[in-house]
Order: structure tokens, then C-alpha cells, then sequence
């Protein structure tokens, strides 16, 4: 590919992108998404993990930030029609993970962070009470052998940390005790979930509103949504794990960013050019 420019992009934006292939559009949005991909592998990952005595918010940011990565990779490999609603499904998580990571990141008092490193075992214990119950009440029905989850939560050292973290309450569906909506709202992503969770959601629960009726190429539409909203996730991910953890302050950062930042573009203007010089091409002298 010839070198793009950002006064190309500028220069080239007038022009008709809907006149390109569909297909050509989301190819660009895929191969967005593996630049950030292989930049994540090469630079964030290495990075993260040559943190010296990481804070707890440090920790949990980290972690977010390797989960998401692992969802980056499925969806580098999932790039067949066929795997429309895993693509989907794993944009969604994506979406929620990053959400975590801007919750994480607004905390000052620590007491966020808290719950969050509190809840995989009070979640963990919530499940394995449930098992046992359903066991005494309905005896055999459960195949799997429960001796590791009464184990579980029968140590006492256990329950006094879930009764301090918890006491009477209920325990939480997700650590941070809000649903969804509440949790992009706490963090200003309010109209990014109302634009796009729904959408997600057919792909991920059970019923046929994300498929009734709908042919090939709003599938392959989808993929592109799904592509798209990938990679606002990641730049802005990239960015907020960068700053608190100090990566963005190497002098290599902004030209990363600007990198990520215009992959896309480049790609979707080259496409533009070759179309732009063909139609020239067809066009007779005068």
C-alpha cells in the first residue's frame, strides 16, 4: 500500500465511501482491528507485565485490560460469516470489560477496587451454596461431585470474609452492584449503550430478533458494527490503561496512538484511491 498521509484522509473524506464494496469497507474495519490487535501483543501485554509492585488499581486494570486482549484474539480468528453471533457476543463483553476498566479508573477512595478484588470469591461462594442447596433438596439430580464446593464453603476463614464483605445483603450480580445501563451511565457511555447493547444482546440470549429476516448483508453488516465498535473500545482502553499505569508517558506513546488511531482510515482511503483512479481510467479523453 502506498504511504497515507493524514491530509490524504482529510483530502479524501468528501468522497463517496458507500460507493466502495461493502465487504471492502469491513475488510478495512478487520484489519483495524488486527493492527490492534498485534500492537496489543507486541507493546501493551509486555508492558503490563513489566509493571514493578503494581497497585491494586494497577492490578485490576491489568487484568481487565489481558481479558479484553484474549476477546481481540477470537475475534481475529472468527473471521468467517458463519461466526456472526460469537463476534457479537464477544464485542458485547468487550464492551462491558470496558466499562470495568472506566469504573476502576474514576475510583479515589479505593473502595471500588475493593469490591472489585472482593467479588470473584464472594461470586465463587455465592455459586457453590447454590449447588449444595439445589443438592439437599433435590438429592442425586446433580451429577457432578461437590466435595471441592463444600469444601469451599465450609472454611471458616472464608465466611467471615464474605460476611465482613457482604453481611445480610444480597449477594451482587456484578462487583460494582449496578446493572449495565447504570454502569455506562456512572461513566458517560449512557448513548454508546443505547446505541449498540441490544443490538449485541440478540446475538448472545435465547429468540430470533437478530436473525429473522435478515440476509447476508446485514449480517456482514454486522461484522463491520461489530469491528468498528471494537476498535472505539480498544483506542479508548488503550489510552485510559495507558495513562494510569504510566505507558503513555514513553516517548514511543503518541506515535502508537496516532498509529491506532488512523489504521482504518488509511485503509478505507487507499481502497478510495483505486476506486477514484479506475473511474478516471474509464473516462475517455477528450
Amino acid at each position: 500500500m502506498n504511504n497515507i498521509t493524514l491530509d490524504d484522509i482529510i483530502q479524501t473524506a468528501n468522497e463517496p465511501v458507500s460507493d466502495l464494496p461493502l465487504k471492502t469497507i469491513i475488510d478495512a474495519y478487520f484489519d483495524g482491528t488486527k493492527h490492534m490487535h498485534d500492537f496489543g501483543r507486541e507493546v501493551m501485554v509486555p508492558q503490563l507485565k513489566a509493571l514493578l509492585g503494581p497497585t491494586t488499581h494497577e492490578i485490576a486494570l491489568r487484568d481487565i485490560y489481558f481479558k479484553m486482549h484474549l476477546l481481540l484474539d477470537s475475534a481475529i480468528a472468527l473471521n468467517r460469516l458463519e461466526h456472526f453471533q460469537s463476534v457479537a457476543a464477544l464485542t458485547r463483553s468487550l464492551f462491558e470489560l470496558h466499562l470495568d476498566m472506566k469504573i476502576i479508573v474514576a475510583d479515589k477512595t479505593g473502595d471500588t477496587v475493593r469490591l472489585y478484588h472482593e467479588f470473584p470469591e464472594i461470586e465463587r461462594y455465592r455459586r457453590a451454596e447454590q449447588l449444595i442447596k439445589f443438592d439437599s433438596a433435590h438429592p442425586g439430580e446433580i451429577k457432578q461431585d461437590l466435595s471441592a464446593q463444600r469444601a469451599f464453603v465450609s472454611d471458616p476463614a472464608r465466611q467471615a470474609r464474605i460476611a465482613a464483605a457482604i453481611g445480610t445483603k444480597r449477594p451482587p450480580d456484578h462487583w460494582s452492584g449496578m446493572n449495565a445501563r447504570d454502569r455506562a451511565r456512572s461513566v458517560g457511555q449512557e448513548a454508546l449503550y443505547v446505541e449498540v447493547y441490544a443490538l449485541l444482546s440478540w446475538y448472545v440470549h435465547a429468540g430470533a430478533a437478530g436473525t429473522a429476516g435478515i440476509g447476508r448483508d446485514a449480517l456482514e453488516s454486522l461484522f463491520g458494527v461489530c469491528h468498528g465498535l471494537i476498535r472505539r473500545i480498544f483506542l479508548d482502553a488503550i489510552e485510559v490503561c495507558s495513562k494510569a499505569t504510566k505507558i503513555s508517558e514513553l516517548t514511543e506513546y503518541p506515535g502508537w496512538m496516532r498509529s491506532l488511531e488512523t489504521k482504518t482510515a488509511e485503509l478505507i482511503v487507499s481502497e478510495q484511491r483505486k476506486l477514484l483512479d479506475a473511474k478516471r481510467a474509464q473516462v475517455p479523453s477528450s
